[in-house]
């Protein structure tokens, strides 16, 4: 077995992460082989080819992230930010009917996050619930305990329901995106990965949704 640096043997998610990291560097390859190509065709069957060989790589590059995402072993910058600033901005670039109880609540609470793996990962958690429950309706709701300044947020909507076995592999690689929604995509796993980064716990439960708690927040 290799060493890493600090003379530890490498672990599962160091291996992935060095295969998905190689991968994408004989993606981008070919990707740009295929872009120079296009530069020089003429014929409108070779020029659709070429494209749809790039959206297939484009397909294949989002796919490693979110499959490195989805066991947690991400490359993130991790600063404070609003989370009010990051819930309205999430949200207003989003087509979804959205209703948070009152953004007042989230003034001046700040999380440690990396901003745009949150957003992404929040929304696929807002169109989950959106596609799968099929429902444009979602609710937000903020549960703050000032003392311990422990934070729960909720994403739920009334209408979804889930079985006790779609709860059990909601967050299993593929499970939410092949067996529920019929996408070729690793699933819910990869924001159950980026929110443990955060060490933050990801659940959900019926009658709540999505409950996220953060055993700590800042209230600068």
């Amino acid at each position: 077995m290799s060493l890493s640096e600090d003379k530890n043997e490498l672990t599962n998610e160091d291996v992935v992460g060095l295969i998905v990291h190689a991968y994408n560097n004989f993606l981008s390859g070919m990707m740009g082989y295929s872009e120079l190509t296009l530069l020089d065709c003429e014929k409108p069957s070779q020029i659709e080819h070429l494209n749809q060989s790039l959206e297939s790589g484009n397909e294949a590059v989002h796919f490693g992230k979110a499959l490195l995402a989805s066991i947690g072993r991400l490359q993130v910058n991790m600063k404070y930010y609003s989370l009010e600033e990051l819930l309205k901005s999430t949200i207003e670039n989003s087509e979804l009917e959205i209703a948070v109880d009152s953004f007042e609540l989230y003034k001046n609470i700040r999380i440690l996050t990396d901003i745009s793996w949150f957003k992404e990962c929040f929304m696929d958690l807002l169109l989950f619930i959106s596609t799968y429950g099929k429902t444009d309706t979602i609710n937000i709701s903020l549960d703050l305990k000032e003392e311990s300044k422990s934070l729960r947020v909720f994403i739920f909507t009334e209408t979804l329901i889930l079985s006790d076995d779609e709860i059990k592999n909601l967050f299993v690689p593929f499970y939410s995106s092949k067996m529920l929604l019929g996408e070729k995509d690793v699933g819910l796993s990869k924001a159950k990965g980026f929110f443990n980064q955060m060490k933050v716990d990801l659940n959900w439960n019926n009658g709540k949704g999505f409950l996220l708690s953060f055993d700590s927040v800042d209230r600068g």
